[in-house]
């Protein structure tokens, strides 16, 4: 499917993707539900990739001292109900009473897997944890910590910050301290940043299980970028989204989907569609866009032929990014210190790598 401006411009409508999947059966082949139902499920979706998923699953096993009643849901997309599924022989292994491991009849693709998650999900949050990804070991006492501070408030989801990491070896010593520092993300935000708040929803970011079934749930038609579209549907149902800047959890680069070229490329395209379909929100939203569309969008160039370059490892040319005939109009290129000022002292960094932590390290 080809994305345009006229896709975007259905976010508001809340598409019930549930129904998409209504049809396709998941079978709980192992594990039993409580009748009580736990504060958290941890989401793991899966597809063929054993030792990433055990890895995943026993970093939520091992969880340091907490107080958090939770499950853990694993989504199996390969449809094999045989003997010989090593997804299956794996959860067997492990062999823990906090684990539903559900094989899906058939294929629901990545987002419609997700979405069965949520609809399979027992507790009052739902965080999604991808199969190559791990939690913190503190990842329980923090969302407790985190929970304390924002309570009674409507929440959509909270993001804890992410360590990218390639090698497990560069984290297994890894000190997490707890920082205690949380700031709401509003929609303004987005406009500043030119992307959803939602963005990689893996390592324990918490959703209220009940506000992502109210907005419809993820859209596989906004491939690759459907991430950040439930987010920003959150924020317009008047959720509110916070962002910690406590360690969540550690994202694997280097192995999941991301890795494609086509799909680094079309990470630009479908920013630049959703920039402009936050240009058209407001009046301010407008004045914005035609000040600073060009320099977002080149900032948007930049910063993913950086991430291909330095952490897939793939050569992308700025030509490649760049598509001619985007902008129809002549629009002016101003400085970006009024966007800069608002997206990155007016909110924080939400994430950063080993080596940032290495070189703070270095600097005390």
């Amino acid at each position: 499917m080809t994305l345009t401006l006229e896709n975007y411009k259905t976010i508001k409508a809340n598409i019930n993707n549930f129904a998409k999947i209504e049809k396709i059966e998941s079978k709980l082949m192992l594990g039993t539900i409580s009748k009580v139902s736990p504060l958290i499920t941890i989401i793991i979706p899966t597809y063929k990739r054993e030792i990433e998923l055990e890895k995943a699953i026993y970093s939520v096993l091992n969880q340091e001292n907490h107080n958090i009643d939770y499950e853990i849901i694993v989504v199996d997309n390969s449809s094999d109900f045989t003997e010989t599924n090593d997804t299956l022989k794996l959860i067997k292994k492990i062999n823990s009473e906090k684990i539903l491991y559900y094989i899906n009849t058939s294929n629901l693709g990545q987002a419609g897997n997700w979405n069965r998650g949520f609809e399979l999900a027992n507790g009052k949050f739902a965080a999604l944890l991808h199969d190559d990804d791990l939690l913190s070991k503190k990842y329980f006492q923090t969302i407790e910590k985190d929970l304390a501070i924002i309570k009674n408030k409507k929440i959509g989801f909270i993001r804890g910050s992410q360590i990218t990491f390639s090698d497990e070896a560069d984290i297994c010593n890894f000190d997490i301290s707890y920082k205690n520092k949380i700031k709401e993300y509003r929609k303004i935000h987005s406009l500043f940043l030119g992307i959803g708040p939602s963005s990689c929803p893996s390592c324990g970011i918490l959703f209220d299980r009940e506000a992502v079934m109210q907005t419809g749930g993820f859209n596989q038609d906004f491939y690759p970028s459907f991430d950040y579209i439930v987010g920003y549907q959150l924020l317009s149902l008047n959720y509110k989204v916070y962002f910690s800047d406590s360690i969540y959890g550690f994202y694997r680069i280097g192995v999941n989907e991301s890795m494609k070229k086509e799909n680094i490329i079309n990470f630009v395209k479908c920013d630049f569609l959703f920039r402009e379909f936050l240009y058209r929100e407001n009046l301010f939203a407008r004045i914005f866009g035609i000040c600073f569309r060009k320099v977002q969008y080149k900032k948007s160039l930049m910063n993913m032929h950086n991430v291909s370059k330095t952490q897939f490892r793939q050569i992308i040319s700025l030509d490649e990014f760049d598509f001619k005939g985007w902008f129809h109009k002549k629009t002016p290129l101003r400085t970006f210190i009024f966007d800069f000022l608002f997206a990155r002292f007016g909110f924080y960094k939400q994430d950063f790598s080993i080596m940032d932590y290495l070189k703070n390290k270095l600097k005390k």
